[in-house]
C-alpha cells in the first residue's frame, strides 16, 4: 500500500513537472523582435527560472510601450544603478520598500514634492542638497520631526530657524 502511494506521488510529481515545463517560455517561442531585444540572454534564456523569464517579458512590454524620451531616462537610471555599490543598492531597495509601505496619500505627497524639486534649477537643487548634507544627524531628525510645522512657516521663518539650528 505504501509503495503504491509512493509510486502515485512520484507519477504526480513527474506529471506536474512536465506540465510546468510545457508552459515554460522557451527562446524559440519568442517573436523576432523579442529575440532581438533580449539577444544578450539567448544562451541563458532556457536555463532561467520561469518567473525570471516572465519578469523579463513584462519589462520588455513596458520598454516597448515607452516613448523615446522615456527610454532615454530609463537607460540613464540603469546606468546610474550599475554604478552603485552593493550596499548603496541595498539601501535603495530598503528605502523603496519603506516608501511602498506608506499610505497612498503619503506616497502621493512625496511624489508631488519630488516633482516640484525636479522642476527647480539645477543650481538650486544642488544648494538644497548641500545644505541638507551639511546638517548634523540631530538637526536632520529635528527637521523631520517637525516637518508639518515647517511647511506652514514662511521662507524667512524657515531660514531663521535653520540659522538657529546651525549655531
Amino acid at each position: 500500500m505504501i509503495e503504491s502511494l509512493r509510486l502515485l506521488a512520484i507519477c504526480a510529481t513527474l506529471t506536474i513537472g512536465q506540465a510546468i515545463a510545457a508552459d515554460a517560455i522557451s527562446w524559440d517561442t519568442l517573436d523576432t523582435n523579442q529575440q532581438k531585444i533580449l539577444q544578450s540572454l539567448e544562451t541563458d534564456w532556457d536555463n532561467l527560472p520561469e518567473t525570471r523569464r516572465q519578469k523579463l517579458l513584462k519589462g520588455l512590454e513596458r520598454w516597448q510601450a515607452m516613448s523615446a524620451d522615456e527610454r532615454k531616462q530609463a537607460k540613464n537610471k540603469l546606468k546610474r544603478w550599475k554604478t552603485l555599490s552593493p550596499e548603496q543598492r541595498k539601501k535603495a531597495r530598503e528605502r523603496y520598500s519603506a516608501f511602498l509601505a506608506l499610505p497612498p496619500a503619503e506616497r502621493k505627497k512625496i511624489r508631488t514634492r519630488y516633482q516640484q524639486f525636479q522642476k527647480l534649477p539645477p543650481e538650486k537643487r544642488k544648494a538644497l542638497r548641500q545644505h541638507w548634507n551639511n546638517l548634523s544627524a540631530k538637526q536632520k531628525r529635528e527637521l523631520l520631526k517637525h516637518r508639518e510645522a515647517l511647511r506652514k512657516l514662511t521662507p524667512q521663518q524657515r531660514r531663521k530657524l535653520l540659522n538657529r539650528l546651525q549655531h
